[in-house]
């Protein structure tokens, strides 16, 4: 089974998104479930939900007081670009290749951290 997308609906993380390989999935009335449909790749898709901008809009349109919530409705209302697959094929792999290099760096950033703290432990 594929990996499902879950978006919270209230309160704190209203907009943070989850990906789950479980096929065991229990929800609730909070917490949506996102699959995509033909014209649109799950990779392409949950990339477009990961990132910032979608966090933000469910931040700006979920509404209530203290705690504040997003509809379904409300999250179908998020305009999602659609390319050809090919095209969202193309922006997949360049999205991945961007985040091996950040994964690269944050990497280097630790061992270089590790060497300075070993250092400075030595003086």
């Amino acid at each position: 089974m594929k990996n499902d997308i879950l978006v919270a609906m209230t309160g704190a993380t209203v907009g943070k998104v989850a990906i789950s390989d479980s096929d065991r999935l229990l929800l609730n009335q909070r917490v949506g479930l996102i699959r995509p449909k033909e014209n649109i790749l799950w990779d392409y898709l949950k990339h477009l939900l990961l990132n910032q901008n979608f966090y933000e809009f469910c931040q700006k349109t979920a509404g209530g007081g203290a705690q504040g919530n997003i509809s379904p409705s409300q999250i179908l209302n998020y305009k999602i670009p659609l390319p050809s697959l090919k095209i969202q094929k193309q922006l997949v792999a360049e999205a991945e290749k961007e985040e091996e290099i950040i994964a690269t760096n944050r990497r280097l950033i630790d061992l270089m951290e590790d060497k300075i703290n070993q250092v400075l432990g030595e003086i």
